[in-house]
């Protein structure tokens, strides 16, 4: 059983009994479409496992390798509305000025929030230490 594997399931005893013997959280899996167990998590919407692996060193910054979105976790969390799982990363050092490397339409996570019409999720990155004048990898959206 991987880590991955506990993570989608929602095993959190599991979890937390994996996280003492220092396992690579940070790892990212083919069998898991190139993302780590913390997008997995964010993917599946899994609070209370994000909520104890943001307690360890976990890199939140890690975009999706090669699936079918290449995002940041950050970016797959305001995708799919998971607010309360966007409030746990912004509280952390989370890089909100990532680029995702070929997000659908290589946008900045604002971007994302701006195109979408977010609003509350907007607001809550407004307050944090975001570049908005950071531009896309491929800003061609006229």
């Amino acid at each position: 059983m991987t880590l991955q594997m506990i993570a989608e399931e929602e095993h959190l005893k599991i979890m937390k009994k994996l996280l003492t013997i220092n396992i690579d959280v940070n790892i990212i899996t083919a069998d898991y479409d190139d993302q780590t167990t913390l997008q997995i998590i964010a993917d599946e919407e899994h609070l209370k496992i994000m909520k104890r692996l943001l307690t360890i060193n976990i890199n939140v910054n890690i975009a999706a390798a090669a699936n079918d979105r290449d995002q940041t976790t950050l970016q797959m969390i305001i995708e799919e509305k998971h607010l309360e799982m966007m409030k746990r990363l912004l509280m952390i050092n989370i890089n909100v000025n990532v680029v995702a490397a070929a997000d659908d339409r290589d946008r900045t996570t604002l971007q994302i929030i701006i195109e979408e019409e977010y609003l509350e999720m907007m607001k809550r990155l407004l307050i944090t230490n975001i570049n908005i004048n950071v531009a896309a990898a491929a800003d061609d959206h006229d």
